[in-house]
């Protein structure tokens, strides 16, 4: 799988020459690392929206990066804030914002 991810980056690199960011590539895997390790259930709600927040909001994915020494439940509390959702998928109130 690896190797067909490089095949696509370097494929993207010569149709948008640019466009690419490999530090932001990087620092969204090493998110990615850190929650998989939590072990959260893949695919639900909050999952998908962790995800999509560490993918795109560049501030708070190096601040998740920061926090990784923390404690599971640290973690988890910062990504239903920055989510607006629990782990059980359950909608909440309050969100963090970096725009």
């Amino acid at each position: 799988m690896t190797g067909f991810r490089e095949f696509q980056r370097q494929r993207f690199a010569q149709l948008r020459p640019g466009a690419f960011d490999q530090n932001d590539f990087d620092e969204f895997t090493t998110a990615r690392h850190i929650f998989e390790a939590m072990e959260v259930t893949k695919f639900s709600d909050f999952w998908c929206k962790c995800m999509h927040e560490l993918q795109e909001d560049k501030f708070w994915r190096k601040y998740f990066i920061d926090k990784a020494e923390s404690s599971n439940e640290e973690k988890l509390q910062f990504l239903e804030a920055l989510t607006r959702c629990t782990r059980h998928s359950e909608k909440c109130e309050k969100r963090l914002g970096s725009r």
